[in-house]
Parts: structure tokens; sequence; C-alpha cells
């Protein structure tokens, strides 16, 4: 299973949310830690191709993946109307 590592913008990105939202985001990534070795990864184009995205609902996260120290560093977390900006 990986370990999963929040930079300190996305933890901020989360304190601002719905705790409902919050919640689902949270159980969300614990499942892709879980699963990581199991699912298909969705990468990101352009500016941001360093990054894959998860989706929960209406809400986004942009996470990178360090294979050998099998780590899911979380970047970026929002809705999806604002997080490609």
């Amino acid at each position: 299973m990986y370990q999963v590592r929040l930079l300190d913008a996305a933890t901020q990105e989360l304190e601002n949310l719905d705790k409902p939202i919050v919640r689902r985001i949270i159980t969300r990534m614990y499942w892709l830690a879980e699963n990581l070795e199991n699912i298909k990864r969705l990468k990101l184009k352009g500016d941001l191709s360093a990054f894959y995205k998860l989706r929960v609902g209406d809400y986004r996260i942009f996470y990178q993946v360090l294979e050998e120290e099998q780590v899911i560093i979380v970047h970026k977390i929002g809705h999806r109307s604002e997080i490609y900006r």
C-alpha cells in the first residue's frame, strides 16, 4: 500500500472545503493508496503533464507517484471549474 502525503497547498485547499466533501476526498485518497497498482491513472496534459488526476464528484485531486518510495504526493485539490486555471 502506498502512503499519501499532502503538500501544504493541498492541505490548505482541503481545510477550506465543507466537511462532507473533505470526508469523500479523504476516503478516495485512501482508496487510491490501496488500489494504485490496479487502476488506470489519468495523466494530465500541457503544463500539468507531470501530474495525474483523481475525480471525486465535481472535485479533482492532482497527484504525483514516487514508485520506488511507494508514495503518492497530493499537490492540489479543488473544484473542477477552478483547479485547471
